[in-house]
């Protein structure tokens, strides 16, 4: 691996929290990129995700989308992603959905290095949630 390729990769922090049928997971990456003639700055980057698996309870209601990237379907499935749900996967295995932090008026956590206390929180209710909907339903 040359020097200038590895020094073009990006670090990715990566936490998991595993469910039966689930995993709630949060992102986090820095983009050292400045841009004066886009008045772009370095900025970290903060995402959070949820797995679904098709053993959930919410699994088939997950994988019913009508598009390709079928955001509002996310928000159906768990209406409270921080500003709404911005991330929708769907494969054979499983269903993804999640949100970001880098909306306007979230520059603050732009300049976090360390997981914001929100989005811990926002990772644990979305675990609850999740974790909730399966013990309800054995």
């Amino acid at each position: 691996m040359t020097n200038e390729f590895k020094d073009k990769l990006q670090h990715i922090d990566t936490w998991r929290v595993k469910g039966t049928n689930f995993w709630v997971e949060i992102r986090h990456w820095f983009d050292p990129l400045k841009c004066p003639l886009l008045d772009y700055k370095p900025e970290h980057h903060w995402t959070l995700y949820v797995k679904i698996f098709p053993k959930h309870p919410l699994a088939q209601k997950a994988a019913q989308c009508k598009n390709n990237y079928d955001c509002d379907l996310g928000n159906k499935i768990y209406p409270n992603f921080h500003c709404g749900c911005t991330y929708y996967h769907k494969t054979e295995d499983y269903v993804q959905i999640g949100c970001d932090y880098q909306h306007l008026g979230d520059e603050w956590f732009w300049e976090q290095e360390k997981m914001p206390s929100e989005v811990l929180a926002d990772a644990n209710d979305l675990f609850k949630f999740f974790d909730n909907i399966e013990k309800e339903n054995k």
